[in-house]
């Protein structure tokens, strides 16, 4: 039995949104098709594009629904804990990478949607919190956030080229990640 046919503009939107969630949970971005998130939404081609548009339109929805979310689960974090959710088993975490580094490496984005829906600026004042600028002793925000996102980013995106440089192919990735999300929480906190 098929899931209902959404009526009305609200209804067809979140039906494609999740959609395109369940797809790009499970595939690469790239293989993900209008006409692939239109038939699992149960809508048609023409409703999907009427009512988000491009695919780049689906993306950048998806991506300000990933950061709302995060938003959410952060509220009230320090910056130990909110790079430490980032680093750790968010179950957003690998779908909204996946498909930010595909739009950042297929050039379809403008640079402005990453920054429209980043909540990374809030993190600043954290250090601060942390004890971090505001007490004059080690470095600065910006540098303590764009170090602890370089790591984040780069060992999500990057961690099966490390194992495999560093020769670690049969090491513990599971391991290897928790140890790395301490780290993070640890120079988080000075």
């Amino acid at each position: 039995m098929s899931a209902p046919t959404p009526r009305g503009r609200d209804e067809i939107r979140t039906a494609a949104l999740d959609a395109a969630e369940r797809l790009l949970r499970a595939n690469p971005p790239g293989s993900v098709s209008m006409r692939a998130i239109a038939e699992e939404a149960n809508v048609t081609y023409s409703l999907l594009n009427r009512h988000l548009g491009t695919k780049q339109a689906i993306v950048d929805a998806m991506l300000a629904r990933f950061e709302d979310r995060w938003r959410v689960r952060a509220a009230g974090a320090d910056l130990a804990g909110a790079l430490g959710m980032m680093m750790g088993d968010d179950p957003d975490a690998g779908t909204f990478l996946r498909l930010l580094a595909w739009s950042i490496l297929s050039g379809d984005a403008d640079l402005s949607t990453y920054r429209r829906h980043s909540a990374m600026h809030e993190l600043l004042p954290l250090v601060d919190e942390a004890g971090g600028e505001a007490s004059g002793e080690g470095p600065d925000a910006e540098t303590v956030v764009a170090a602890g996102m370089a790591m984040i980013y780069g060992w999500r995106f990057f961690n099966p080229f490390i194992t495999r440089m560093l020769d670690l192919e049969g090491a513990d990735v599971e391991r290897l990640h928790t140890e790395m999300g301490r780290i993070l929480r640890e120079r988080a906190t000075g």
